[in-house]
């Protein structure tokens, strides 16, 4: 066999097995987005159900000894951000946010001050 036989057919194994990796690339990828789709419209529907609920806020404190008033979690919201990968648009990321907010009343505006750094490594 000559030498350009030789890398003929090295050129063609290599040829194929590249197009073998692509194909499955591309399933994994078709994968990913069906399971991407799936979290999306999940998150869209919690986001729905958690407005209604308004769900209790964690207790919080600045300096661990005046407790805030109890909070709440409303305004859910969901963002999902897509990419190009290989002249397909796919997700690159889904996210949820929400406000804090007071049980009762309304937010209270005010300042806090601290002594830096002591008193800032305790906030």
């Amino acid at each position: 066999m000559s030498l350009l036989n030789q890398l003929k057919v090295q050129a063609n194994a290599l040829q194929q097995q590249q197009e073998l990796d692509l194909s499955r690339i591309e399933a994994h990828t078709r994968q990913t987005e069906a399971a991407c789709q799936t979290a999306w419209l999940y998150v869209v529907e919690l986001a729905k159900q958690l407005n209604v609920i308004e769900p209790a806020g964690p207790a919080l404190s600045l300096d661990g000894k005046t407790p805030w008033p109890v909070m709440k979690l409303v305004d859910f919201r969901v963002d999902a951000r897509k990419k190009k990968l290989r002249d397909q648009d796919v997700y690159d990321y889904i996210t949820m946010g929400w406000r804090l907010v007071p049980a009762k009343g309304n937010p209270v505006n005010g300042t806090v001050s601290a002594n830096f750094p002591p008193d800032l490594e305790r906030i």
